[in-house]
């Protein structure tokens, strides 16, 4: 339609996918470790294309990590709107853990995408937190934490190490001290229990999904 009626060049579309393949339908994620459901590479580092071709460059790439969180605050900023307010907390924690997150990092996480997308500006510094299902994760620039229910924490560098394979947690135990000490306090700030992915039954899935995933060679 916006093809035909000659507005494709100011349409704003994004291709991504909000998580990485799952393993059970011939789904590859490779290099990678991890699939769907899993806080490792696999499970979380998807593309993410974006098509606006009035106001964003052809072949401009945005190599810093992106996230769904973006999305909301990127779409506001092209229609020049503001999100509705957030629904009430429902208890008296929840509301005071929601106060010292929004004082932290705004009443919504994500970045504004179109400034730097323009190359208008250099990609921001950034940190993002991952629970789901009885994992845990941070990306701190580089370094990468990721605690689990059932093994010990560990420390990888993606941009190196994008199979997640060498653990430099013994090696680098300052760092990784600081980043178990800032994964625990982002914790602190969040609903108890989690209102998504909570059952005991997928918290057992995604860790034999952990422990069952590693890279795999390219399907012929």
């Amino acid at each position: 339609w916006v093809r035909d009626h000659d507005e494709l060049k100011n349409t704003l579309i994004v291709f991504f996918s909000d998580n990485g393949g799952a393993t059970n339908n011939r789904s590859w994620n490779g290099p990678l470790s991890g699939a769907k459901g899993c806080l490792k590479e696999g499970g979380i580092r998807v593309p993410m294309i974006w098509s606006w071709p009035a106001t964003i460059p052809e072949g401009k790439r945005y190599d810093s990590p992106a996230s769904a969180l973006d999305l909301l605050p990127t779409f506001m900023a092209a229609a020049h709107s503001n999100p509705l307010p957030l629904n009430a907390p429902r208890s008296y924690e929840d509301k005071r853990n929601r106060q010292r997150l929004i004082a932290q990092h705004g009443a919504y996480e994500g970045f504004n995408l179109l400034p730097y997308l323009k190359g208008k500006k250099t990609a921001p510094n950034r940190t993002l937190f991952w629970r789901l299902q009885g994992q845990v994760a941070i990306l701190d620039g580089p370094d990468k934490l990721i605690r689990l229910s059932h093994r010990p924490a560990q420390y990888f560098k993606p941009t190196d190490d994008a199979a997640e394979s060498n653990d430099l947690a013994p090696e680098r135990s300052k760092r990784f001290s600081s980043l178990f000490q800032q994964l625990g306090e982002w914790e602190s700030l969040l609903p108890t229990p989690p209102l998504w992915g909570s059952s005991p039954f997928w918290r057992g899935e995604s860790a034999k999904t952990y422990d069952s995933s590693p890279p795999t060679e390219e399907p012929q």
